[in-house]
């Protein structure tokens, strides 16, 4: 089966960006921002609050988008078998059937490079938010502010971990077909 190395590197280093994030905003920005007397401006606060609820929502409806491209254009092998799961059923009766996925480790593998896209555009979406708080630490907002832009960005990276499973469920569900056994 694949590996998803490359991804959850990635993952983990743009999750850790987050964290490098908070460490400037709390020692290097928030005592500049003191020291200057620098008066935080609250529009610059609403108006990066709406920009990351547009990062946000666009960091789930853009890489849905290019995963609904790439699960059209596959070519699923989808067969009947029996369903192993089939409870009363009789001696001469019809055994019920079920559609399986013959090649869902292939259609697995073909995906992967092509999903990394969308997965990294999910990435720096999410990230975005946590920089937005970085600028309003630079800029004098007080860490209440800033830190929950910062904490948003992290849980938006850390549901986003690279896992085949997920990856599976999305072929599957799109296909209408578990992987075969």
């Amino acid at each position: 089966m694949p590996k998803l190395r490359v991804q959850r590197i990635l993952w983990a280093a743009m999750l850790s960006t987050v964290v490098i994030y908070a460490f400037l905003a709390w020692f290097v920005a928030s005592p500049q921002a003191a020291e200057r007397g620098v008066e935080a401006e609250p529009m610059l606060a609403i108006a990066l609050a709406v920009a990351a609820v547009g990062s946000t929502v666009a960091s789930f409806l853009l890489p849905r988008h290019f995963m609904k491209q790439i699960l059209d254009r596959q070519q699923p092998a989808i067969e009947e078998i029996p369903d192993p799961h089939a409870q009363d059923v009789m001696f001469r009766d019809q055994v019920p059937k079920t559609s399986v996925l013959t090649n869902g480790g292939a259609l697995l593998r073909e995906m992967i490079p092509k999903w990394q896209t969308g997965f990294i555009l999910s990435l720096a979406l999410s990230e975005s938010v946590a920089i937005y708080g970085l600028v309003l630490a630079f800029v004098g907002h007080p860490p209440k502010v800033w830190a929950f832009f910062m904490v948003v960005g992290a849980v938006l990276l850390a549901i986003r971990f690279p896992s085949e499973a997920r990856l599976r469920a999305q072929i599957e569900r799109h296909h209408g077909a578990p992987f075969a056994a």
